[in-house]
């Protein structure tokens, strides 16, 4: 059972931070209808999967996950606008929970810095490392306990590659490559990518502003 696993089982409402508290891996909310069991996490062929001993897992209380862009001020216990919209949501399509998780697990409230990753300008505000040594890791695992994932990180990076053009190019390399770690932990556990609709360039819409009744579509990327 792997650690994100492990923790929705036991808690209701979590997140789980690097040591240092720079880095948010994931944050979860599990609904009343969704608290059974470790067992009911892991889907295989849309209901069952065998873990690595050979249990079987059941799917009533799979939770839904949000990959937005990096995490804001929200934790194990207070919601920002964008979690709790995500929660809502959530209880609304009849998930067990919501888990969010993010292609860059460091912790702003201005995603722009996360765009700064040029280190031949470190006078711009370069990020060592937007991503997180673990991020990948939860990405993975949550997809693999999923009901269904959700792709909403919007068009930040898109926007900021029109208006800076060359300076950019480190940033959009990077974000192309935090994509395709999505899609191969999606591919590798055998998920759809879904969104709430898209930009006009194709990117998957963020779900702060969507209004309630916005309908889950796949979502592919455009090349």
């Amino acid at each position: 059972m792997n650690e994100l696993a492990t923790e929705y089982a036991r808690r209701e409402s979590g997140a789980i931070f690097s040591p240092c508290g720079r880095y948010r891996y994931a944050l979860w909310r599990r609904f009343p209808t969704g608290a059974a069991t470790q067992a009911d996490m892991f889907p295989t062929d849309r209901h069952l999967r065998r873990d690595a001993q050979g249990s079987i897992f059941a799917a009533p209380a799979r939770p839904q996950v949000v990959v937005g862009v990096n995490p804001s001020v929200a934790d194990g216990e207070d919601e920002d606008p964008t979690s709790f919209r995500c929660v809502k949501r959530a209880r609304s399509h009849g998930a067990g929970g919501v888990i969010i998780v993010n292609p860059y697990a460091l912790v702003t409230k201005d995603p722009r810095g996360l765009l700064l990753v040029d280190p031949d300008e470190p006078a711009r505000g370069f990020v060592e490392d937007p991503v997180g040594p673990r991020c990948d890791e939860f990405i993975f695992d949550a997809i693999q306990m999923a009901r269904e994932v959700i792709v909403a990180w919007g068009s930040t990076i898109e926007g900021f590659a029109k208006v800076k053009r060359n300076a950019a190019r480190p940033a959009v390399k990077l974000w192309r490559s935090r994509v395709a770690a999505v899609e191969m932990a999606a591919f590798n556990n055998d998920q759809t990518l879904l969104c709430l609709g898209t930009t006009q360039s194709g990117a998957p819409l963020h779900p702060l502003y969507l209004p309630d009744g916005a309908r889950l579509r796949a979502w592919t990327p455009r090349t």
